[in-house]
């Protein structure tokens, strides 16, 4: 059985290869990039505030700190120079 962090490596992978995929059907990175994130939003809305519910002021705050760390750990990941996932892969 995979362990939680094996389970997340591999989400994370998949949505590298999406994103790569998507570059190499001749989409700008950053509109790719910045599809993910607003996607993203979307859905961290959903799961704090259901389908009709949106975020307060708060929730906002809540959800831009969520980013904020996982950004962090690539970043201190990338500096370590992490080879056990994709935290240090190159976008092809």
């Amino acid at each position: 059985m995979k362990s939680e962090a094996e389970k997340y490596q591999r989400l994370v992978n998949r949505f590298i290869a999406l994103a790569n995929n998507m570059k190499d059907e001749g989409l700008d990175p950053a509109m790719v990039s910045d599809a993910m994130m607003f996607a993203s939003g979307i859905y961290a809305t959903y799961l704090a505030a259901g389908n009709t519910g949106g975020l307060t002021e708060s929730g906002i705050d809540k959800v831009a700190e969520r980013y904020r760390q996982r950004l962090t750990e690539v970043q201190a990941a990338k500096k370590q120079g992490a080879t056990g996932g994709d935290a240090n892969k190159k976008v092809k």
